[in-house]
């Protein structure tokens, strides 16, 4: 009797386990590792550019998604009507972004392992963000080299209401929001395997 006493509780510890772990997974699911997170000062290498056409921003990705070879796009608002303005690339660029925003709870290596064939794979790209900017936390231009250092910053900051960053590998600027309102970018790209940006914009 004893033994499958035992045997019982030992069951039913197994089964709230395996409960535990279904409800963690279904929570995970549809959640956005790059939830509010941005790109910038991408770095396109010659060799990497397949094709270049001064195609409008749905166009390149389809016309991407058409070609054998392509396996990213990247659409430049500011190169508009030139072959700069949407390119072809043969690798995930993203990957080699020196300039990078979000929250500051996000994780960036969850962003950049993303799902290829989901809409959080399309990124935004050379971002000015607009909100209530921390400007005594910063620590100011030149003074912080890269994007983990930033990052570090904002989240030992978190105590003292930093809730995103933005760091910019131009002026080496570590920027500190409390909140952000909006963004306006001037870029955007992603894998060809992504839906149609316009039905992730729905």
């Amino acid at each position: 009797l004893i033994s499958a006493v035992k045997m019982a509780t030992h069951n039913m510890s197994l089964f709230l386990s395996l409960c535990f772990l279904l409800l963690a997974l279904q929570q995970a699911e549809g959640q956005n590792p790059c939830q509010d997170m941005t790109v910038g000062d991408c770095t396109v290498e010659g060799d990497n550019i397949i094709g270049s056409h001064p195609y409008p921003l749905a166009l390149c990705q389809d016309f991407c998604g058409l070609d054998d070879l392509c396996t990213f796009w990247r659409h430049d608002d500011t190169k508009e009507g030139t072959p700069e303005e949407c390119l072809f690339l043969s690798t995930d660029y993203h990957q080699d972004c020196k300039s990078f925003g979000g929250p500051v709870s996000g994780s960036i290596s969850a962003c950049q392992d993303v799902d290829q064939n989901t809409c959080e794979a399309i990124l935004p790209e050379d971002c000015t963000y607009q909100g209530n900017e921390l400007t005594d936390l910063e620590p100011g231009a030149g003074r912080t080299s890269s994007i983990a250092e930033c990052l570090e910053i904002a989240q030992k900051l978190e105590v003292l209401g930093v809730k995103f960053f933005h760091f910019l590998i131009s002026t080496e600027e570590c920027q500190l929001f409390a909140s952000v309102s909006s963004y306006s970018c001037t870029a955007t790209g992603g894998p060809a395997t992504a839906p149609q940006f316009d039905e992730c914009q729905e």
